[in-house]
């Protein structure tokens, strides 16, 4: 069994039960689900492919979880960075895993615009909370 699956099975198990607790913020196995189903279908229909590696760019919060999760549920390979990393450290692990997507908040699109010039190919997925959004030095094929 994935992990994905696991999730899935948890929210049609125990859909009230609590998935997540970060801080004040909560969530239970049916909304991580539903959430994390919406981005899914979202990316699907962006074009971006099974199989593609997604960077994470986010601090460990919710939105950290679904977007793992999210990578998962499309087939996807999760390429999980810090958000300390610099533009060089940024620019390089992109350019070597070869990623097609990366998933970021708001904050660090000043990072990603230093590293954009390098990295035509890369699409923009910026995910806070519940609203997703989606920009691109690229769009998906």
């Amino acid at each position: 069994m994935l992990v994905h699956q696991f999730l899935e099975g948890s929210a049609e198990r125990q859909p009230e039960k609590l998935a997540v607790i970060h801080g004040n913020t909560r969530a239970t196995y049916a909304e991580a689900d539903q959430v994390a189903n919406r981005f899914a279908n979202e990316l699907i229909a962006k074009g971006i492919p099974r199989g593609n590696r997604m960077a994470i760019l986010l601090e460990n919060s919710l939105s950290h979880i679904t977007a793992y999760y999210v990578i998962l549920k499309t087939g996807g390979i999760t390429v999980p960075l810090f958000p300390s990393t610099t533009k060089e450290e940024l620019t390089y692990t992109l350019s070597q895993c070869e990623a097609k997507a990366i998933i970021c908040n708001d904050r660090p699109t000043d990072l990603l615009e230093k590293c954009l010039p390098k990295l035509k190919d890369l699409f923009i997925v910026t995910h806070k909370g519940r609203k997703t959004a989606f920009a691109s030095g690229a769009q998906p094929e």
